[in-house]
């Protein structure tokens, strides 16, 4: 294991070879369908329009058995969620607007959040799913940094620490588009 790996360019050119990563947030809307409206989110969204039911459902199942009044930002129970069929990770970078589920993508991505999905991500990498397939190589963007308004440096280090040298950091270059890989030392 020597940690995780770093590639630049186009997140979806390691696809279907690699399980992508899409992060999102834990809310939905009216029609029960989650938001994914920028980002990696949205191209998922564009790409497989179902993984909006099938993650807006989710989120809905895990706040009503985690839910407490007292309880303002529903983290617990808004866990990665794998989709065999399109090879994504539902990664949870935006807790739960509890009063507003469909406002939950206006929070700002959660680092306590980031982390759970980061350690249960690495913690199933290997396990088979019910399909029997199993999440091997996954290549994921730097979560939380886009419209979750967290910085490279805070979130990297959660990275670091929680994934392996099977999961890839793939981040855009301002000025290049070639995948260019090195290991992190």
């Amino acid at each position: 294991m020597n940690g995780l790996a770093m590639a630049y360019g186009d997140l979806w050119d390691f696809h279907p070879t690699h399980w992508i990563v899409v992060p999102v947030n834990c809310g939905w809307n009216k029609r029960g369908l989650a938001i994914m409206g920028t980002g990696v989110a949205l191209d998922a969204a564009k790409r497989f329009p179902y993984l909006r039911k099938v993650w807006g459902q989710y989120c809905q199942e895990a706040a009503a058995a985690t839910y407490r009044r007292d309880r303002v930002d529903v983290i617990a129970g808004c866990l990665v969620r794998f989709d065999t069929a399109s090879r994504c990770i539902l990664f949870p970078t935006k807790p739960l607007d509890v009063a507003k589920p469909s406002f939950s993508w206006r929070l700002p991505a959660a680092l306590l959040l980031i982390e759970q999905s980061a350690g249960t991500l690495a913690a199933l990498r290997g396990t088979p799913l019910r399909d029997g397939s199993r999440v091997d190589r996954v290549a994921l963007p730097l979560v939380g940094c886009g419209a979750g308004g967290l910085q490279r440096h805070e979130v990297l280090p959660i990275l670091r620490r929680e994934l392996d040298d099977n999961f890839t950091l793939v981040e855009q270059p301002a000025s290049s588009s070639s995948k260019i890989v090195k290991e992190w030392g």
